[in-house]
């Protein structure tokens, strides 16, 4: 993986919701489920997450915009296959 802050955009509607989504992220022992966790589980010196909590599922409009940003790089082909609008919910940036 290239240095960097990586951006993840995903859903946590399901049990636990969005504060158990994050800690489980957040874990680098998980068993492997989303993409994503290819990422957690690497020799990232450090993992923070912020949560921002919305009434639907939308992620492919936030996806939609970081995509526009000049210094935003998707990384294709990675926890968006649930979504075939997008063709990233995760970036590299500076």
């Amino acid at each position: 993986m290239h240095p960097g802050y990586y951006i993840y955009i995903g859903s946590a509607f399901g049990a636990g919701g969005l504060s158990s989504r994050l800690h489980r992220h957040m874990r680098k022992t998980k068993k492997k489920h989303w993409h994503v966790d290819q990422v957690t589980m690497s020799k990232s010196k450090q993992i923070e997450g912020i949560g921002v909590s919305i009434e639907k599922k939308n992620e492919y409009q936030i996806a939609s915009i970081l995509s526009s940003i000049k210094n935003i790089i998707p990384i294709y082909g990675v926890d968006n296959s649930d979504c075939s609008l997008c063709q990233s919910h995760f970036f590299l940036t500076g």
